[in-house]
């Protein structure tokens, strides 16, 4: 059984822009694209400039949309990082050194998911350095 669903958490407002902010398939919970931005009109970026400071606001929305698809940060499986480095785009390995510690003190140095990290020249705002996805499990 699929399901969809845009729980009421303190984020952007998925349903206006055509997606569902987590989607559950059976044992698996996927998490859609978590982006440094909150605001229901005007999409504001949270630490415009600040590339930890980006990353830390999306691990504080990942953890509450695994809470609210009934799973954990302990149950993620994998996830894709999505790193613009404009100034030097061909390399985002700094960018990833960079954001590391707090992804693993978010994972546990023992729930590190496997990861793929992307570089791309821009996201949904020209602000934006950095997206999460994440698959987890969810269930006993």
């Amino acid at each position: 059984m699929i399901s969809r669903s845009n729980p009421g958490l303190d984020y952007i407002p998925a349903e206006k822009f055509g997606y569902s902010l987590i989607v559950s398939a059976g044992d698996l919970l996927f998490v859609s694209g978590v982006a440094p931005l909150r605001g229901r009109d005007d999409l504001k970026v949270v630490g415009a400039g600040d590339l930890k400071a980006q990353c830390s606001y999306i691990l504080e929305i990942l953890d509450q949309k695994l809470k609210a698809g009934g799973s954990s940060r302990e149950r993620v499986v994998s996830w894709t990082v999505y790193l613009v480095d404009r100034d030097r785009p061909a390399e985002i390995g700094s960018k990833w050194r960079e954001i590391f510690p707090l992804l693993q003190d978010w994972a546990g140095p023992h729930n590190m998911p496997a990861a793929t990290a992307v570089g791309v020249a821009s996201l949904f705002v020209p602000e934006q350095m950095i997206e999460i996805e994440a698959i987890a499990t969810v269930g006993k």
